[in-house]
């Protein structure tokens, strides 16, 4: 022990055996010890981020949905739906309204059809002894003449018009 300074035997060298600065380049630069380990991972990646920037920018986030007037707060089946022969076809309109049904072009009597009148509902199931016993598979045209309940249908209307597909 000299100048305060502790020598131990085997001289300057690391835990793992080697020598500070042995096997570094000279000039101070590292070399990279898996280089196609490296490639990969880099490469992936740029791809990875590529995919998200094409996802992000092609996707459609239009409304392509048929918007309903106002006074329809919604109709089933759904327009260009698909559904089956026997299921209901209604209107939900504004409380304060009344309407009637069309179903290719065949107005509803008011004996076929349901009505909740205080919530604006009205809707017709096909069956046995209706207009229609069942809606043939393919593409039918539905249609809600609607008025307000204060008034009679002569004074005037208004209609929504949609289309869906039994199958």
């Amino acid at each position: 022990m000299t100048d305060g300074v502790v020598r131990f035997p085997g001289g300057n060298r690391r835990a793992n055996g080697d020598r500070p600065g042995a096997g570094a380049p000279a000039g101070g630069s590292r070399r990279i010890r898996h280089p196609w380990r490296f490639a990969i991972v880099a490469t992936g990646l740029v791809v990875v981020a590529n995919l998200l920037w094409y996802v992000g920018h092609t996707a459609d986030t239009s409304n392509r949905t048929r918007l309903l007037p106002s006074e329809v707060v919604s109709v089933l089946p759904a327009p260009g739906t698909q559904v089956r022969v026997q299921d209901t076809v209604t209107a939900d309109l504004r409380a304060d309204l009344i309407g009637v049904l069309v179903v290719d072009g065949v107005e509803l009597p008011e004996n076929q059809v349901s009505r909740v009148v205080p919530l604006g509902e009205v809707s017709f199931r096909p069956g046995k002894g209706k207009v229609f016993e069942r809606l043939e598979p393919g593409v039918h045209s539905a249609e809600v003449i609607y008025w307000p309940q204060i008034k009679t249908r002569a004074e005037g209307t208004s209609t929504f018009s949609w289309s869906f597909r039994t199958g």
